[in-house]
């Protein structure tokens, strides 16, 4: 139903789809990871990690119709969520009784993002068309990266639990940034008591670096090229877990 002279051949409908299952995706990756555990020196663990891949498919998603009409082979490209590089690192350690710290630390490289006029060159009714000799998904935005750490003093009392520590009950106060277990060595023998509490301060992005997203292909917008929003501004919380 592509208009013809600026009218539709039938006015009722906009753009008719079919839809056929003839798209096609590929997909390589490389992972390396690392992890070191040292129980007797202040329980530290130690974690990295690092993906290279690359994704490529031929379509956007079932009801984003090519730029060039029909023709799948122009619109090779890669995925929304093809970041060739990403990294991770996080370590916890107990420096001294009752005490843990942890640290952790993730980038990745730019995503890609697609460049298109803002006209309707082809006059197929979308405002989808790309500048000539531009392939899908061509742009990349900025790298992200950012920092987060956890602090926590843990407390034991109460009768020793027999058989050791482990299981029981946990009830939270404070945000959802207490996560996981309670920390190693909680309370220097309170694993094994009837009652734990721990007081933690955990952080997102601590260094408050901006991570730009949301950047504008459109190249008859003033925007083009930049970013509109920034994501995971710094973010600090406070809690308490009491185990029991």
């Amino acid at each position: 139903n592509i208009p013809v002279d600026g009218a539709r051949p039938d006015p009722a409908f906009a753009n008719i789809v079919s839809l056929a299952s003839d798209a096609e995706a590929k997909t390589h990756s490389v992972n390396l990871g690392w992890n070191l555990t040292l129980p007797q020196w202040r329980r530290s663990f130690f974690f990295f990690n690092y993906t290279w891949s690359r994704s490529d498919t031929n379509t956007t998603g079932a009801f984003v119709l090519p730029a060039n009409g029909d023709t799948l082979d122009t619109e090779w490209g890669p995925s929304a969520g093809d970041a060739r590089h990403r990294a991770g690192f996080s370590m916890s350690m107990s420096p001294l009784q009752n005490l843990s710290v942890g640290l952790s630390a993730r980038a990745q490289s730019g995503s890609p993002y697609n460049i298109t006029t803002g006209r309707d060159d082809n006059r197929d009714g979308l405002f989808s068309d790309r500048p000539a000799g531009i392939s899908r998904n061509s742009a990349r935005t900025a790298a992200i990266w950012d920092v987060g750490g956890r602090i926590s003093y843990a407390w034991g009392f109460g009768t020793p639990r027999q058989g050791g520590g482990g299981g029981g009950t946990v009830v939270m106060i404070g945000g959802g940034g207490g996560g996981g277990a309670m920390a190693p060595g909680f309370g220097g023998g309170a694993a094994d008591r009837r009652f734990r509490v721990e007081f933690y301060l955990s952080g997102q992005n601590l260094l408050n670096h901006d991570n730009y997203v949301g950047y504008s292909g459109v190249i008859t917008s003033p925007f083009f090229g930049q970013a509109t929003n920034v994501m995971n501004p710094r973010r600090l919380q406070v809690g308490v877990r009491f185990g029991f």
